[in-house]
């Protein structure tokens, strides 16, 4: 995850990861820009990602 491509985005700091509370962050000018389709969408991408990873274990 903490790899690409979230070092491209961390690099232009649209997310943002605190080593030290293990957090991942988002830019708040990004995040005020975001409806409920975007956050679906991230959702339903999530969801897939994660069925493509457990069906290769």
């Amino acid at each position: 995850m903490l790899r690409n491509p979230f070092e491209k985005f961390e690099r232009k700091r649209f997310m943002y990861y605190s080593r030290d509370l293990g957090d991942i962050a988002l830019n708040h000018a990004l995040l005020a820009h975001m409806e409920n389709a975007d956050w679906e969408r991230v959702r339903e991408q999530m969801r897939a990602d994660l069925e493509d990873y457990y069906a290769r274990v």
